[in-house]
């Protein structure tokens, strides 16, 4: 297990735990370096900048911040039109999709790295809750980065579709998948 320095500044916040996830995406993938006090600006402004969807102020001050487009997929119409109301940058993009467990290899092998929705349970037997991770491709199977603790682990294909599917499962909620 790896130990990285995204990590969950908020406590008991999804939304934070989606921003931690997406700015260790920025720095594997394109060497932007944060710090604490980004994190906890980005959170900020993502609530003062949204109207419906909280996370779309966030993702639009993500967008504005780095430069680097975001697309976002989330499995019910409904939220993906709420969602679009909010967008304030053409880098942002929001979209319907299946978010299945091919989808979200196919994803992964595309952009490299896919911010998605679980169920923290599933990392914390304590109580179910909506939270996000991070997948990327390690030889045969996947690492995945755990924004509560910053800890990075590898998982099979079994593990994966279990966390892809926990959010419908445990939830009844629907699934939501970002790139960078």
């Amino acid at each position: 297990m790896i130990r990285t320095q995204y990590k969950q500044e908020i406590r008991g916040n999804p939304g934070d735990c989606y921003i931690a996830c997406l700015l260790y995406v920025l720095k594997e993938k394109y060497g932007i370096t944060t710090s604490v006090e980004i994190q906890k600006d980005i959170f900020v402004k993502g609530i003062l900048n949204a109207r419906l969807t909280y996370f779309v102020g966030s993702l639009n001050e993500i967008v504005r911040r780095f430069g680097r487009p975001v697309s976002v997929y989330i499995s019910d119409k409904y939220q993906t039109q709420a969602a679009l109301r909010e967008i304030s940058d053409r880098e942002l993009s929001v979209s319907t999709a299946d978010l299945n467990i091919d989808f979200l290899k196919n994803l992964i092998d595309e952009k490299q790295f896919v911010t998605f929705s679980v169920d923290r349970y599933l990392f914390y037997p304590y109580y179910h809750d909506y939270f996000f991770a991070t997948a990327s491709k390690k030889d045969d199977g996947f690492k995945i980065m755990e924004p509560f603790s910053g800890k990075i682990r590898c998982i099979g294909n079994s593990e994966l579709n279990e966390l892809l599917y926990s959010t419908r499962k445990y939830l009844d909620d629907s699934a939501v998948a970002m790139t960078v």
